[in-house]
């Protein structure tokens, strides 16, 4: 230490003849602390040993740094240089269990079992919890140990007096390190010792002396092994860590920029070695930046290093500075130069279609945060409102909840950041500690649903209080022009009786939402206002729902799917607002309004996950939109194919959630199959004269039919035949023709159209999107049973399709002569 430049002049008796005493106390005192931890130090590498070194060395190899970056530019007094001293040595202290002997505390803190709880599959995963909590809390521990007895019984620092004075303040500088940048400015400060006036602690500026100096440290004296030895004993990722360190020199400092150069080069199979050295490099970049704004603010001379050499240049950086060999470092990774255009365009009506599934995104979102605001307060009665408002012939749309939340930061670094989910990130996790061991999991998924606010105005402002803040403060995010310009934000206080937690965000809308174009009417539904539609999007939340609508209030209740077990079709689709008041299935839904049918309920490991039924036989019409797939009590999309009901599935699979994956089993579906032919075998009033197919079509789509059952009937109307098949039967037809018809209809025959080919007996029933993917093998489908024994019979095969609204919607719209006919042709050898 004594050749070292700052740390000389920091202790120069010369420089300070009067308390040269003094200044030997505290060496004194230095000595005894570095002693005292030297073993505890050595103890980080048994603990963790993929960590580099974070011994003494480490410690006193910061001086050094310290000297290089201030480079004479910046003096420090006795009582500073004892307490940087002090933080150079115990700001990584916390990098171990065994400093403070705490192992099983960690253990069983929340942020451990959250760890444990999203990582089942990782290797070693006990000891990979236990690393991570360390590197997340290590600061606190740092900020601990000051005052805290070592494992081996001893203090740090040995002398009470500097201990009870100086403890705390050299543990917040030692946690600053790892902390935002805002800590500095809220925790730190200058510090006058009534016995030493003369000798003021610019704390500050000692914890950005410690975030520089550590962040520069990445030399090759933290790879105390050998080349081999690194490729023998250390793993996983920081292998990289410890290749690019072991090939790195101490660094100089040139025109305010400091460079390093690589003893030796990276070589291709060394790129991501490299890559990490990059990253290393860039953190000591923001951070020179970070101080020298600091000091130029404070109106303090800054430290002479203000930056890296070549850091804006990855080419130039391998060429000359950390070098490669037969590769160039040239950065690839995707830039995004415009992201409020990219946002506007991927976040709005290209991914979504339609302009009203903005509000289900904003149903999400309020959803979301009342659940976390739940898990934060027990006793929490959560609430949405939606409303909608005229004011001055202008259209307002409002979603209000009293949930979460979010604070300035989330605002900035997460609302605004297109792509990335808040909800997913360790900044989070980090945030609400427990919640993933408490299986919480959010509906957003992918950091994109509040952009679709935009496909209805583009004029949003975002009102939110964090729970847990301040009451009376509201943080006010305010977009006038869309996402073309940049939003504002500001801070505001209002009355603390007048406020709670949570957020409201107001859209002014583009146009009226009742009028051709606006949300409203853009869905289609019988009864166009903001109640149904939300109910149509959101029908079984666990939340209330207040909507207010032309001076009036109404409420959807939460769960309301969940409180009935003797759903028929009309109360059903009430509920979920099904009927359309145009389009395809308009017609069948009339027929169906009064249908006596009940759902039963679908178990899957002993939980209702829905309720199904098969709906009666209508003029022969395949239904469409008579059930919908939920998650989570929010629609995903419609059933389709004589199915009425709902589901419920865990997961969305893409981001305009339309697409699903169910975790229904084939056994589950079966048990509802079974109960339900059961039930209809009993009502014979509600079952009418189609029960045998009815029964028909439910074995046959689970392939529980016998195969002596009739399935299909040959027709050919010119020649008067007419022909039942069996399963065997059809493979006999099949065998003996070189090609035929597979004709469905689309409600009955007609007489003026020719018919020659097989007709479907049982009816479509569409259950391969009810359950989950691994078990639809195991469902059959009329396509998929001619087209098995085709193959069997003919090898290869033609097939050409014929569509009956193309050739004839505009003969009869409500009307047409076949719903499809599929043309199979034997090819010939």
């Amino acid at each position: 230490m004594d050749s070292n430049r700052l740390f000389t002049d920091t202790f120069d008796k010369i420089r300070y003849p009067n308390d040269s005493k003094y200044i030997d106390f505290l060496l004194s005192e230095i000595n005894k602390s570095e002693s005292n931890l030297e073993a505890n130090l050595e103890s980080i590498r048994i603990d963790f040993p993929n960590l580099t070194d974070h011994s003494l060395l480490h410690s006193k190899m910061l001086w050094k740094y310290a000297d290089l970056i201030l480079g004479g530019k910046m003096r420090l007094n006795p009582l500073e240089g004892y307490i940087l001293h002090m933080c150079f040595l115990i700001h990584d202290a916390g990098m171990c269990f065994s400093i403070l002997n705490n192992k099983k505390y960690l253990q069983g803190l929340p942020i451990y079992l959250d760890f444990i709880a999203l990582n089942p599959d990782i290797k070693n995963l006990e000891e990979e919890a236990l690393f991570y909590c360390v590197r997340k809390l290590h600061g606190e521990f740092a900020e601990q140990i000051p005052l805290s007895k070592l494992s081996s019984e001893r203090m740090v620092i040995e002398n009470e007096n500097l201990r009870d004075e100086f403890g705390e303040l050299i543990g917040k500088i030692s946690k600053s390190h790892s902390m935002d940048i805002a800590y500095i400015d809220s925790e730190l400060f200058v510090y006058n010792s009534p016995e030493h006036t003369h000798f003021p602690i610019d704390s500050k500026k000692l914890a950005y002396i410690l975030r520089v100096s550590d962040a520069a440290h990445i030399d090759r004296l933290r790879t105390p092994l050998s080349e081999k030895e690194i490729s023998e004993k250390i793993s996983g990722d920081s292998q990289n860590h410890w290749v690019f360190q072991k090939k790195i020199g101490f660094p100089s400092v040139d025109k305010g920029l400091i460079v390093y150069n690589s003893v030796k080069s990276f070589d291709k199979n060394e790129r991501r070695a490299w890559w990490l050295c990059f990253e290393a490099l860039s953190v000591l970049n923001e951070e020179l930046k970070k101080a020298a704004v600091f000091f130029f603010e404070s109106g303090a001379d800054g430290f002479l290093a203000k930056g890296v050499k070549a850091i804006d240049n990855t080419l130039l950086l391998g060429q000359q500075y950390i070098r490669t060999n037969g590769w160039d470092s040239v950065d690839t990774k995707i830039k995004v130069s415009q992201p409020n255009l990219l946002a506007l365009n991927i976040g709005g009506k290209k991914l979504y279609n339609y302009t009203y599934l903005a509000l289900r995104e904003l149903v999400q979102n309020s959803i979301d945060a009342l659940h976390l605001r739940k898990y934060k307060q027990k006793d929490f009665q959560g609430k949405i409102t939606i409303e909608i408002q005229n004011q001055e012939n202008e259209w307002f749309l409002y979603v209000n909840d009293n949930g979460i939340g979010m604070s300035k930061n989330i605002m900035i670094n997460h609302l605004l950041d297109f792509g990335r989910s808040y909800w997913d990130s360790y900044d989070f996790y980090d945030e609400y500690v427990g919640v993933a061991q408490k299986s919480f999991k959010s509906i957003g998924q992918f950091g994109i649903g509040f952009y679709s606010a935009f496909m209805l105005g583009d004029e949003i402002e975002v009102i939110s209080t964090k729970f847990g803040d301040e009451i009376n403060s509201r943080n006010i995010l305010k977009f006038e022009k869309g996402l073309l310009e940049n939003p504002n934000l500001v801070v505001k206080k209002v009355n603390e009786l007048d406020s709670d937690f949570g957020t409201s965000v107001r859209i002014k809308l583009f146009n009226d939402p009742y009028g051709d174009g606006g949300f409203v009417n853009e869905a289609n539904l019988e009864n166009p206002n903001l109640h149904n539609i939300v109910k149509y999007l959101a029908p079984n939340i666990d939340h209330q729902i207040e909507i207010l609508e032309n001076n009036n209030a109404k409420m959807i209740e939460k769960l309301s799917l969940n409180t009935y077990t003797n759903f028929d079709f009309k109360s059903f689709s009430d509920l979920v607002c099904l009927q359309k008041k145009k389009g395809g299935s308009e017609v069948l839904h009339n027929n169906l309004k009064d249908t006596k049918r009940k759902l039963l309920p679908i178990y899957q490991e002993n939980k209702i996950v829905g309720q199904l039924g098969v709906l009666p036989y209508i003029n022969g019409r395949v239904s469409q939109d008579t059930g919908v797939i939920l998650s989570r009590g929010i629609r995903i999309t419609s059933m389709q194919g004589n199915i009425m009901g709902f589901i419920n599935v865990p997961e969305v699979k893409n981001l305009n959630r339309d697409q699903y994956e169910s975790g229904i089993t084939y056994e589950a579906l079966i048990d509802w199959a079974l109960r339900y032919i059961e039930y209809l075998s009993k009502e014979s009033s509600i079952s009418g004269n189609n029960l045998d197919v009815e029964i028909k079509t439910i074995k046959y789509a689970l392939g529980i039919l016998e195969d002596n059952e009739i399935i299909f009937t040959y027709i050919d109307n010119v020649s008067n035949t007419c022909e039942p098949l069996t399963k065997g039967g059809l493979r006999n037809f099949i065998k003996k023709r070189d090609e035929f018809n597979h004709i469905q209809l689309f409600d009955k025959l007609h007489d003026d159209f020719v018919y020659n080919g097989i007709f479907d007996v049982i009816r479509p029933l569409y259950l391969d999107n009810l359950i989950r993917e691994e078990d639809n093998y195991k469902l059959i489908s009329i396509s998929k049973l001619i087209q098995e024994i085709i193959k069997d019979e003919w090898g290869d095969f033609e097939k050409k399709e014929r569509h009956g609204f193309t050739e004839y919607w505009h003969v009869n719209a409500n009307s047409y002569p076949f719903s499809s006919i599929i043309s199979y042709k034997k090819i010939k050898s």
